[in-house]
């Protein structure tokens, strides 16, 4: 039989049951001057969230569950997997602008700011694409408990 961290059994027991403890979800802010800056308006600020530190363990154990079980990112999706970064997305633009630019294809290139995207979200949306995607109700009430 295996044995499962307290960790492991702690995330077991909130994706199979969906919940997530309350007290897991809140924060205190410190607001830290930036440097050289003077401190009167509200920007001149740098916010830090201290968070339970168990919550950031479990985080870390779901999303890395979440991955493993579901396959829910795209090939090149950079953040929240070990081994990608930003690097990995400027040296994949670079090369399709440089092969384009050798082979005369016409190319565009699209930005998008995503800042704050996730304070956004269309919860609606979300449930549906999680649905979608056959995730067991417990992993979708647990997100959205989150």
């Amino acid at each position: 039989m295996k044995h499962l961290s307290v960790r492991q059994l702690l995330v077991t027991f909130i994706l199979r049951t969906g919940y997530f403890p309350f007290t897991w979800k809140t924060s205190k802010t410190l607001m830290l001057l930036k440097p050289q800056i003077l401190p009167h308006p509200i920007a001149s600020y740098h916010p830090i969230q201290l968070t339970f530190t168990l919550r950031k363990s479990l985080e870390t154990t779901f999303v890395k569950r979440l991955h493993q079980q579901y396959n829910l990112l795209t090939l090149y999706q950079a953040s929240f997997r070990p081994f990608f970064c930003v690097d990995d997305q400027l040296l994949r633009l670079t090369n399709a602008i440089s092969n384009h630019f050798n082979t005369l294809d016409p190319s565009c290139i699209v930005l998008l700011d995503l800042e704050k995207a996730f304070d956004n979200v269309w919860h609606t949306t979300l449930l549906w694409k999680l649905q979608h995607f056959r995730l067991p109700i417990t992993v979708i009430r647990c997100v959205l408990n989150f």
